[in-house]
């Protein structure tokens, strides 16, 4: 099964009977079910009908919900198709990979909004315990210096922050205003070898070239860099979906995917005050706990 969801602005319409009027649809869920027949019979209807698409609206917590239960028969999905089912949707919407939208008025949306807030969270919340150890050497990269707001954050609980970026008088300046401000120092180096002895690397926007990083270090992104990068890649926070919009998700679709939804397209801003209760790679979760262990010096 695969999903898209897409944000629509005003929704009057009416599916296979069901009529909705003057509903304000702020997400929309479309499930793929393979639903290719078996009988011949069956596969040569298939060719005059290769699908067919049931809807339903729910709401919850404020925000409506149109599910598509996009029923495939032959062939793929025909993207073309998909916008007169959104009458008055937005063209970007957030599909999966493996969802094809070519010849379609519609093209997939993709946003880090909600994981950047998430990862900011995370990572004052682990470096503000007690418990942290000394000596962990935290680099800071951002190189077109566009979080030293964070960078400074993070710096009130680590006494060893190098922030490496391409624009180092802009952080030279921020890093005199803290240190007048608060007496700590935020080193400031523009040369990517000042990555080789961290052995913690927050980056809060996609990581888009090849770093000075060891197989043990620990990265913490927003997603998968777009180059081979050697460390353990932290792309992900984990939080509980609220329980006024639990009943929106459907089960098979992935919780961050979905959240990220309510959050950029739903304006559900309160998701970015919470603290994830782990993070994760592309196999491995991590707890607080388990973190503060691995890494440690």
């Amino acid at each position: 099964m695969f999903y898209i969801l897409l944000v629509l602005k005003f929704q009057t319409a009416s599916y296979y009977g069901k009529k909705y009027e003057a509903v304000i649809i702020l997400l929309t869920i479309l499930e793929v079910i393979d639903d290719k027949p078996e009988k011949l019979s069956d596969k040569i209807r298939s060719v005059f009908s290769p699908y067919s698409v049931i809807s339903d609206v729910r709401n919850s917590g404020g925000v409506n919900v149109l599910t598509l239960k996009y029923y495939l028969r032959r062939g793929n999905v025909q993207g073309e198709n998909l916008y007169k089912y959104c009458i008055g949707s937005s063209k970007k919407i957030l599909c999966d990979k493996n969802i094809s939208l070519k010849n379609s008025d519609l093209e997939r949306f993709e946003s880090n909004e909600l994981n950047e807030k998430l990862l900011e969270n995370f990572l004052l919340d682990l470096y503000s315990r007690n418990d942290l150890p000394e000596g962990i050497k935290t680099g800071f990269y951002d190189p077109e210096a566009e979080y030293p707001y964070f960078a400074e954050s993070i710096l009130q609980f680590c006494s060893d922050l190098t922030v490496i970026t391409q624009m180092p008088k802009f952080y030279e300046i921020e890093a005199a205003r803290v240190l007048k401000g608060t007496g700590a120092v935020m080193k400031v180096s523009n040369s990517l070898d000042s990555i080789c002895s961290c052995n913690v690397l927050i980056s809060p926007s996609k990581l888009k070239r090849p770093l000075p990083t060891h197989q043990n270090t620990v990265i913490f992104t927003v997603c998968n860099p777009i180059v081979h990068i050697p460390g353990i890649i932290i792309n992900g926070y984990d939080i509980d979906i609220p329980e006024q919009y639990a009943n929106l998700k459907p089960e098979t679709i992935e919780t961050d995917y979905f959240l990220s939804g309510l959050y950029s397209l739903c304006f559900v801003k309160e998701l970015a005050d919470i603290i994830p209760y782990s993070c994760h790679t592309d196999i491995v979760c991590f707890s607080s706990d388990e973190m503060i262990k691995l890494i440690s010096p």
